[in-house]
């Protein structure tokens, strides 16, 4: 998927579609990164879905310092981590470091709570305002809707 100043995240979920969609809930999008070692890199990750408002960081790479875990909160950005690495991080940021598997049950509830409805309306002619037909007008505006469920 192709995001805003055609950037181009690792992962989108549930996908590129549902991020395009204006309709679709924001707070349902969930905006995944991936990079081996984080260093200065992981700011690279912060514009690349401007939709999504806490972005979440795959990394390879263990013990983070403090100081870049606190930039990383300020910056609404949280890391994901293999579980066996969460305790080279200290144990003040632990708790809110997630692991792979609590990120993708977290991922699996946003996308099964709740069924988003969307519409599609596409018209020949959409009047700002009503009015009453005119001399040669040869047929009304005409719309065709169409429902879609998101699962």
């Amino acid at each position: 998927a192709v995001t805003e100043d055609n950037k181009k995240p690792d992962f989108l979920f549930p996908n590129g579609e549902a991020y395009h969609n204006m309709l679709f809930p924001a707070n349902k999008l969930v905006f995944l990164g991936a990079k081996t070692t984080c260093k200065d890199r992981w700011r690279q990750v912060l514009n690349e879905a401007d939709r999504i408002e806490t972005k979440y960081l795959f990394t390879l790479q263990q013990g983070i310092s403090k100081n870049q875990l606190r930039e990383m909160k300020h910056e609404h950005l949280k890391l994901v981590v293999s579980a066996s690495y969460r305790t080279s991080f200290d144990k003040e940021f632990q708790p809110e470091i997630e692991t792979l598997a609590s990120f993708i049950e977290m991922v699996k509830l946003k996308q099964n709570s709740n069924p988003i409805y969307s519409v599609e309306i596409t018209s020949s002619h959409i009047p700002l305002r009503p009015r009453s037909p005119r001399r040669g007008d040869l047929c009304p505006p005409v719309f065709h809707k169409t429902w879609k469920v998101a699962t």
